[in-house]
């Protein structure tokens, strides 16, 4: 039944010549597309969820992936473009771009303020994936282009270059900020299981 309902809404956005869902809830004032300040890719299940450790930060610290809008573009492709330069610190082509958009339809679109979040599935991101070995994308963070979450995650070479140095899969947990997210003994382990 997923599939079916999947299947309709699928087609029902290429009839509209637009390959990804309209953004909702937004209370972004004039035309969201025009007015977000930046956006990014999130791929989650319903108990799990994609980051990064963003080491070069003020304080460095572990967040989604997206970043800021450049000039002319729609949040997708800010949320596209900056999913290929974080994941694999490459440079997009337009077509790729595209490939992508009208190839993998993400589950929801929803905005944060003036931050646009496309929401995609873990097998979204294996088709995505996919399509980045097809466009021959060139990675120095692995080896060949990864096909397999395991593989994003484990065969990532660390680079002091990268805006994001490691990827990990966290608790898709609602949190009090007021509390640390992590154990503070846990942290404390961390330059003794480094040296390990």
């Amino acid at each position: 039944m997923l599939k079916s309902i999947r299947n309709r809404l699928t087609r029902k956005i290429s009839r509209t010549n637009q390959p990804y869902l309209p953004l909702i809830n937004s209370d972004l004032k004039g035309n969201a597309e025009e007015s977000y300040k930046a956006a990014g890719c999130v791929f989650k299940s319903t108990h799990h969820i994609l980051a990064g450790y963003q080491p070069k930060k003020k304080t460095p610290y572990i967040s989604g992936i997206g970043g800021k809008k450049e000039a002319h573009e729609s949040f997708m492709d800010t949320a596209l473009r900056e999913l290929v330069e974080e994941l694999l610190e490459a440079n997009p082509t337009p077509e790729l771009i595209q490939d992508i958009k009208v190839s993998v339809t993400p589950t929801k679109v929803v905005q944060n303020g003036s931050y646009i979040l496309v929401l995609y599935t873990f097998e979204s991101l294996i088709s995505i994936l996919k399509l980045l070995k097809r466009h021959a994308v060139n990675s120095p963070l692995y080896d060949t282009v990864p096909e397999t979450l395991i593989d994003l995650l484990l065969k990532r070479k660390i680079s002091s270059k990268s805006e994001i140095s490691h990827l990990c899969i966290l608790p898709l947990v609602e949190h009090d900020r007021k509390n640390p997210f992590v154990d503070p003994y846990f942290i404390k382990d961390m330059p003794i299981l480094m040296k390990e």
